[in-house]
C-alpha cells in the first residue's frame, strides 16, 4: 500500500506545481484529477491553523491557474502510520521553492479513504499541515 499512497501524493504535489506553474491546461479535464480524489466532507488545517472545506478549496485553486510560475514542490519521507479496513493515516514533507523566495517545508498528516475508481484507490479526507523550519 505505501507505493500506492506515495504515487498519490506524488502525483497530486505534480498537479499543484503545474496548476500553480501555468503548465498544465486550464481545462476541467485537467482540475479533475485533483477535484475527484478529494472526499465530499474534505477539509485541510493550514500551517496557520486556518481551517479549509472542500469547495472552498476548489475554488481557491482552480482561480490560482499560472499565479505561482517557477514553483518546484519535492515530495519526501512519506511514511504510512496506519492501515485500517476503509482508511490510512499518512505523513510526509513538502517542500517549495519558487524563484527569488525561500524554500519552505511543512509536514502534512493524512487521513485517506480506500475509494476503489480514483488513481491509486485513495481519496483525500483530511490534511493537517505544520511549517518546518527552514534549512
Amino acid at each position: 500500500m505505501k507505493d500506492s499512497v506515495e504515487r498519490e501524493i506524488v502525483e497530486l504535489h505534480e498537479f499543484f506545481a503545474g496548476w500553480f506553474g501555468g503548465h498544465l491546461p486550464e481545462t476541467d479535464a485537467a482540475f479533475a484529477r485533483f477535484a475527484s480524489v478529494l472526499a465530499d466532507s474534505f477539509c485541510i488545517v493550514s500551517p496557520s491553523g486556518t481551517i479549509t472545506r472542500r469547495e472552498s478549496l476548489l475554488r481557491g485553486i482552480r482561480e490560482a491557474h499560472g499565479r505561482r510560475p517557477g514553483l518546484k514542490i519535492e515530495v519526501k519521507n512519506v511514511e504510512v502510520l496506519r492501515e485500517y479496513r476503509s482508511w490510512i493515516l499518512v505523513t510526509y514533507e513538502e517542500w517549495q521553492r519558487e524563484p527569488e523566495r525561500p524554500r519552505t517545508g511543512r509536514i502534512s498528516s493524512v487521513a485517506f479513504l480506500r475509494r476503489p475508481g480514483t488513481p491509486h484507490g485513495l481519496e483525500w479526507l483530511h490534511v493537517h499541515e505544520t511549517w518546518i523550519e527552514r534549512s
